[in-house]
C-alpha cells in the first residue's frame, strides 16, 4: 500500500510539474541577447543570424534616441545606429598634438578650428577602418574645414594597407570622416543623416583622394596650410 501511495504522489508531482512548465511565459525580448531578433508572429521573415564577430557591415539600426552630450557620445551613437561591427573597437579622444592621421588637420589647424574630437578604430593593427568626428569652434567655417579634412586625410595611414573609400559628412558644427570600405562609409553616412537630416557629404575612393593630392600633401610630407 505504501508503495502504491508513493507511486501516485510521484505521478501527481510529475503532472503538476509538466503543467507549470507549459504555463511559464517565454519571457519578453529584453531578456534575449542583443544579437538575436525574432520575426513578428505570423511573419515569414527568417531570424537574423548575422555574426557579431564579422568585421563587415550589418543593416542600419532602427531609429531611436538621437541625443548626445559630447563628441565621444556622438561617435558611439553613430556606431550604434550604423551597427558596423569592428573587432576590438574603441572610442577615444583625438590627440590634439597629432590629429593628422585621424582628421587630416595639422596641430595648428586643429587648435584653431576644433572644439573637441573623437575617433573609433580597432585596437588591433593593421585594420583599415577609421571613423572620426570633430566639433568645430563657434564661427569656424564648416565647409572650408570639411574641404581640408577631405583633401588631407590619410587613408593609407596603416602603411601596409589602405582604406577602400573616404567620406566626409558635415552638418552645422559637426564633421565626420570615415575611411573604411565603401559599404561601411555608406552605412555610417546613413547613421549621420539620421541624426543630422540636413547633412551634406563629399566622397571618393581612397585611390582618387590620394592621386588628386598635391605631392607636398601626400602622406609623409608636410601638409600645405590653407
Amino acid at each position: 500500500m505504501k508503495k502504491l501511495i508513493a507511486l501516485a504522489l510521484a505521478l501527481l508531482a510529475l503532472f503538476a510539474f509538466a503543467a507549470c512548465a507549459n504555463n511559464d511565459p517565454v519571457g519578453d525580448e529584453s531578456d534575449l541577447p542583443d544579437s538575436i531578433t525574432t520575426a513578428p508572429e505570423g511573419s515569414d521573415e527568417p531570424e537574423d543570424t548575422t555574426s557579431a564577430a564579422d568585421a563587415e557591415t550589418t543593416a542600419p539600426a532602427a531609429s531611436g534616441d538621437n541625443s548626445f552630450a559630447n563628441v565621444t557620445e556622438l561617435v558611439d551613437l553613430l556606431n550604434t545606429k550604423s551597427a558596423v561591427q569592428v573587432r576590438m573597437g574603441a572610442t577615444m579622444d583625438i590627440p590634439a598634438e597629432y590629429p593628422e592621421d585621424f582628421v587630416g588637420l595639422t596641430a595648428d589647424q586643429y587648435k584653431e578650428y576644433v572644439e573637441a574630437g573623437a575617433f573609433h578604430e580597432p585596437m588591433i593593427s593593421p585594420a583599415d577602418h577609421s571613423m572620426s568626428v570633430i566639433q568645430l569652434k563657434e564661427g569656424a567655417d564648416a565647409e572650408a574645414v570639411a574641404k581640408i579634412v577631405f583633401e588631407n586625410c590619410n587613408p593609407r595611414k596603416w602603411v601596409c594597407m589602405t582604406a577602400e573609400h573616404v567620406l566626409v559628412a558635415r552638418s552645422g558644427q559637426y564633421i565626420m570622416l570615415a575611411m573604411t570600405t565603401k559599404s561601411n562609409t555608406e552605412i555610417l553616412y546613413n547613421a549621420f543623416v539620421e541624426i543630422f537630416p540636413d547633412a551634406v557629404k563629399q566622397e571618393a575612393s581612397a585611390e582618387d583622394v590620394l592621386s588628386n593630392r598635391p605631392v607636398q600633401n601626400l602622406p609623409g610630407a608636410d601638409p600645405v596650410l590653407p
